[in-house]
């Protein structure tokens, strides 16, 4: 998978000003291990049996500011630790992610989610999760909303 690279506008209502930002997710690098291990341990996302493999970060001009996990397995791929830092929220850090692993991905993409409308956007289903999946307990789910915990598919 190839660096992604998408530019987000900023316009104010009267149109004077545009600020154009740059967008870039690619694959994490060792160096980007200790930055997303903080980003993933402010958001409450960081487990035990952590490893990052199959890391993307994504980068504006303040540096890292997104981290989502993207593990292919045999047959299918699995989305995890999607999270964006605070203050970068809700500016379609977190769709553009997605976007990405959509068009790269020929496989099925699973994921586990507290947050089931979200990815509803993007086509994805709440469905049953399949013997192959890594186990909510890899996640340490038990500590996050289980009864709101939601197994989702997309393709």
């Amino acid at each position: 998978m190839s660096s992604f690279v998408a530019t987000v506008f900023h316009k104010r209502i009267d149109y004077t000003i545009i600020i154009i930002k740059m967008l870039i997710i690619r694959p994490a690098a060792k160096k980007d291990w200790a930055t997303i291990k903080k980003i993933l341990q402010e958001l409450d996302l960081y487990y035990a049996a952590l490893t990052f493999d199959a890391f993307f970060v994504a980068e504006n001009e303040n540096g890292i500011i997104g981290t989502a996990q993207f593990r292919n397995f045999n047959g299918f791929n699995f989305l995890s630790s999607l999270a964006v830092v605070p203050n970068e929220q809700k500016k379609g850090i977190a769709s553009a992610f997605i976007k990405e692993f959509i068009s790269s991905s020929a496989l099925p993409i699973y994921l586990y989610t507290i947050l089931p409308a979200f990815f509803e956007k993007f086509g994805f289903k709440i469905t049953q999760p399949i013997p192959a999946l890594p186990s909510k307990d890899l996640y340490e789910c038990e500590d996050c909303h289980l009864d709101k915990c939601v197994c989702m598919a997309k393709g």
